[in-house]
C-alpha cells in the first residue's frame, strides 16, 4: 500500500505544532532573524495570528500609504486571502509596515498566503519584474505570532488601532494612546 503524500504532509504539520506547543514558542520572524529560519514556523490549524510585514525601504515613493500603493496593497491582501481561505480580521497600514490579524483553518494555506502576499506586494510597490530587478525589499522574515488567549486578542485590537492612529497622525499620538490604555489596563482589576 502506497502512502498518500498529502496525508504525510498533514501529519508532519501536526507533529511540528506539537513540538512548538511543548516549547511554548508561538512567534517567529521580525527583526530578530536576519536570515532564513532554521526551524519551522509555529502554526496550528484553525488559529488566529498577528502578522507584521516590515520594510525600511518603504519610504517616500515606495511607502505603502501613497495613493497608488495604498489601494493596491489592500487589494493584493484581500485577493490572496480569498484565494487561500484566510480571513482578515483586522488591518493597519502604517506606511513602512503592515499589521494584520488573520484567521486560518489550514497551515499549508496560511504558508501559501504569506508567501504570495510578500512577493506580490514587493513586486507591485517596487515595480520589479523580469529584466528590472530591485533587490531585497523586506527587512527580514515575516513576523507571525499565534494568539492563544482572549487577552492577546484584546491587546492586539488596541495595538492595531494605535498603529492606525500613527498612520493618520504621528507616532507621538500612538504612544500617547498606548500609554493611556496601558495605564488604565494596569489600574483595572481584570486579571
Amino acid at each position: 500500500m502506497k502512502a498518500n503524500p498529502s496525508r504525510i504532509k498533514k501529519d508532519t504539520n501536526l507533529e511540528l505544532f506539537k513540538k512548538a506547543k511543548g516549547k511554548k514558542r508561538v512567534s517567529l520572524g521580525g527583526g530578530t532573524l536576519k536570515s532564513h529560519a532554521k526551524r519551522a514556523r509555529p502554526l496550528a490549524p484553525r488559529s488566529t495570528y498577528h502578522i507584521v510585514l516590515k520594510s525600511s525601504k518603504a519610504r517616500q515613493g515606495l511607502s505603502f500609504l501613497r495613493d497608488k500603493n495604498k489601494h493596491e496593497v489592500r487589494r493584493i491582501i484581500d485577493q490572496q486571502a480569498k484565494k487561500y481561505f484566510v480571513t482578515i480580521e483586522s488591518y493597519a497600514n502604517v506606511g513602512n509596515h503592515l499589521h494584520l490579524k488573520v484567521y486560518s483553518q489550514a497551515c499549508d494555506e496560511f504558508r501559501n498566503f504569506l508567501r504570495s502576499v510578500t512577493c506580490m506586494i514587493a513586486r507591485k510597490v517596487t515595480g520589479a519584474r523580469r529584466g528590472k530587478r530591485f533587490g531585497k525589499f523586506w527587512d527580514g522574515l515575516v513576523f507571525t505570532r499565534m494568539l492563544r488567549k482572549w487577552t492577546e486578542h484584546i491587546i492586539l485590537k488596541r495595538y492595531i488601532f494605535a498603529n492606525r492612529l500613527e498612520a493618520q497622525f504621528n507616532k507621538a499620538t500612538r504612544d500617547e494612546y498606548l500609554a493611556i490604555w496601558y495605564g488604565s489596563a494596569r489600574a483595572s482589576p481584570v486579571a
